[in-house]
């Protein structure tokens, strides 16, 4: 059976050529906290997730690949004061292939996670969508770019992944309940939830 690092990065196997890391400074007055972010050209391996999980190392993915691909993308909303069970409720609803984690400062992040490679255009496109439908047309959308120009030196933009010092993160997955997941229960929802290209283009926002 594959250890939870592995799993944790195949679900967010993102660019080769670089990573996120995170040190958490503080708490501004506004609820956010306060970190330094640092670009690090080097992969994101399993043994940084396992310093990740265990708190040792906060660290963040590139979701745009050498190829103008992703495997995963990521709606982050930025609102320390945001009701989760209401917009995972709204998930629900809408039937969105998305999965809520709560951030680091009490925001959220709305992953999609692929079972393939996508153009990051199409992922940035549905993403764009399913933010209009849930209310938040105005959040920042994972991948930040469409294209990259390697020979420029171009790496992209990462988002923080949750489960920081997994035993005690407060950046866990909420259940359909409002409910906080543990890790493998996340892990194993976030692999349910993967679709295909031919799934994402064909996702209409009915809802029940």
């Amino acid at each position: 059976m594959e250890n939870s690092a592995q799993r944790f990065l195949d679900l967010f196997l993102g660019s080769q050529g670089a990573h996120g890391q995170t040190d958490v400074l503080g708490r501004q007055r506004n609820g956010k906290q306060e970190a330094r972010y640092e670009i690090v050209r080097a992969p994101l391996t399993v043994d940084l997730v396992q310093d990740h999980l265990d708190g040792k190392l906060g660290v963040g993915s590139i979701p745009i690949d050498e190829t103008n691909h992703c495997r995963f993308g990521a709606l982050d909303i930025d609102d320390y004061n945001l009701d989760l069970p209401v917009l995972l409720a709204k998930i629900k609803r809408f039937k969105l292939p998305l999965v809520l984690c709560r951030s680091k400062s009490g925001g959220a992040h709305l992953f999609l996670f692929l079972s393939e490679k996508v153009p990051a255009s199409e992922v940035r496109d549905r993403l764009a969508e399913f933010a209009s439908v849930l209310g938040w047309g105005n959040c920042e959308i994972f991948p930040k770019q469409e294209e990259l120009l390697a020979e420029r030196g171009d790496v992209g933009n990462f988002i923080n992944l949750p489960y920081q010092n997994a035993k005690h993160t407060t950046r866990y997955a909420l259940q359909r309940n409002g409910n906080s997941l543990e890790l493998e229960k996340f892990l194993d929802l976030a692999e349910k939830s993967r679709i295909s290209a031919k799934q994402l283009a064909a996702l209409e926002f009915a809802a029940e």
